[in-house]
């Protein structure tokens, strides 16, 4: 039997201040404020990058129209962006959450906490 430490559904416990620490060392380890913002300029140009029609077809041309209309708050952009595997220039390129090695989510939050993306 495989137990659980946060229940399924439902609220989940707040986070000890020891455990928000850890979460802090983790992000700024495994995605530096530095070294984000360049890899991020290598692929899409300099910060911050303006969500249009036309770099919404980019990011993903099946879905464009849902990552414009995103609701204000949702990571939808910038989901997109951590996981767009072509620079604004076409080529092919390592999407930014594989190339730091980390979930699409945590890179998202990432290139919101920085401020990549223009609102």
């Amino acid at each position: 039997m495989q137990m659980r430490d946060a229940p399924i559904d439902g609220p989940r416990p707040a986070r000890t201040p020891k455990e928000r620490e850890a979460d802090w060392f983790a992000t700024e380890f495994l995605m530096p404020p530095n070294l984000v913002p360049a890899r991020f300029a290598e692929i899409f140009g300099d910060p911050p990058l303006t969500v249009n029609d036309h770099m919404a077809f980019h990011l993903d041309p099946q879905n464009h129209e849902d990552i414009l209309r995103s609701e204000p708050g949702s990571l939808a952009r910038e989901f997109a962006i951590a996981t767009c595997r072509r620079t604004i220039h076409g080529q092919l390129t390592v999407p930014l959450h594989e190339q730091f090695k980390v979930s699409a989510k945590a890179m998202a939050i990432r290139i919101r906490e920085l401020r990549l993306v223009s609102d």
